[in-house]
């Protein structure tokens, strides 16, 4: 048995919901894109979401890993 702190549900949720990130933006994307670039802006709005949710998914892979707000610290 390990002596480690329980993990909290905040911090399991954001794990798991990483993966599903990058389909939420793309869908999102799908969603709106005919409003914004006319009859076949689906395709283009699910490209931008899907390129919006891969820089969310590695900025939360960051911040989750202690990457980001860390100053560097000279020893």
């Amino acid at each position: 048995m390990s002596d480690d702190p329980p993990v909290s549900m905040g911090k399991t949720f954001r794990y798991t919901s990483i993966a599903c990130e990058i389909l939420v933006f793309a869908l999102v994307g799908w969603i709106i894109g005919p409003y914004i670039w006319g009859p076949n802006g689906q395709y283009i709005g699910a490209l931008i979401g899907a390129l919006f949710g891969t820089l969310m998914m590695f900025c939360t892979l960051f911040y989750l890993a202690g990457l980001f707000g860390r100053k560097n610290e000279e020893t």
